[in-house]
């Protein structure tokens, strides 16, 4: 049987992440959530590519007691010069062009400031905003006047904060400042046993008739998923449309992968990859009935607990087990 489910739908609280999920993950996420959307502290979120980063800024910024707007930037988008003026503004006269323009932290005033991809900011903005966190008070580019600066700061990161402080792209008194709080999001890798559930979420939303979960674990068992949720989102989207009129089948679903560089265990031809999607088929059909036990599975198929491991990884399984 499947895990227990948690949703955007069954959580209380107006703590609605737009997120859905087996609970085992997704309940601590949003006692998480809740708890540091309260405090009145700079919030790092963590994250593959696809995760949701987005999805926990904003609904931290609504559970907050902020009454501002939430400003978002994506640093990665822009040179380090274009995001320095962007965040902090201009006044005429600074640089060629330059005008009096307010920059997006005073846009935050009241309210919450989110930084997609900063990992990329480089290490002069980086002074500048510790400055700003630490005196509440903003100076346009160009000017000498300061400006009240009371926001709350969300960062978005691909790769934890202290490898930025290692390999130097990041200065570790800024690390210092914005990093109390952490929120991690795990890759969907390493939690498969959402990919039915997250499948079947997104066929109700377009209005489409949803499919067994078994079905859609047996057709998309053996990708590991690098682009997370966005990917599956596209995988879905792209069998819609080879459907057509026709009903989404899960011969369908598996055929709208992309497997990048995948390679069959036992070869290249047609009876390795025959041999390799029972294989894969067993495997996940043995997870799902022993509900992600690992000793239960391995039990069923008649192999040893490692020698079931052995089989995932050469096979390039990655499903969440349990004991």
């Amino acid at each position: 049987m499947f895990p227990q489910v948690h949703s955007c739908e069954d959580s209380t609280g107006g703590s609605d992440l737009g997120m859905v999920g087996a609970a085992r993950w997704l309940a601590p996420l949003l006692d998480q959530v809740r708890r540091a959307a309260v405090l009145d502290v700079p919030v790092a979120i963590t994250g593959e590519t696809g995760t949701g980063k987005e999805l926990v800024a904003t609904a931290l910024h609504r559970l907050s007691r902020r009454t501002g707007p939430l400003v978002a930037l994506n640093v990665a988008s822009l040179s380090a010069q274009l995001v320095e003026s962007e965040l902090f503004g201009t006044r005429r006269g600074a640089f060629t062009d330059a005008t009096d323009r307010p920059g997006l932290i005073e846009a935050a005033e009241g309210g919450t400031l989110f930084l997609d991809e900063a990992c990329e900011l480089s290490p002069a903005v980086q002074s500048a905003l510790l400055r700003v966190l630490e005196t509440r008070r903003v100076r346009r580019v160009g000017d000498r006047e300061e400006r009240s600066a009371r926001f709350r700061l969300l960062l978005a990161l691909q790769q934890p904060a202290e490898l930025l402080v290692r390999d130097r792209r990041w200065r570790m008194d800024f690390w210092h400042r914005v990093s109390a709080i952490t929120i991690e999001l795990p890759p969907l890798r390493e939690r498969l046993e959402d990919v039915p559930l997250l499948v079947n979420h997104l066929l109700s939303r377009m209005g489409r008739p949803q499919l067994p979960r078994e079905e859609i674990a047996l057709a998309l068992s053996g990708h590991d998923w690098p682009g997370n949720v966005r990917e599956l989102l596209r995988v879905v989207e792209r069998a819609l449309f080879e459907a057509g009129d026709g009903p989404l089948t899960t011969s369908v679903l598996r055929g709208a992968v992309q497997w990048p560089g995948h390679r069959p265990l036992n070869g290249n031809g047609q009876l390795g990859r025959a041999v390799d999607a029972a294989a894969r088929s067993a495997i996940v059909q043995a997870l799902v009935d022993a509900g992600y036990r690992r000793s239960a599975a391995a039990a069923a198929l008649g192999i040893s607990v490692h020698q079931l491991y052995r089989r995932m990884k050469a096979l390039g399984l990655t499903v969440h087990l349990g004991v």
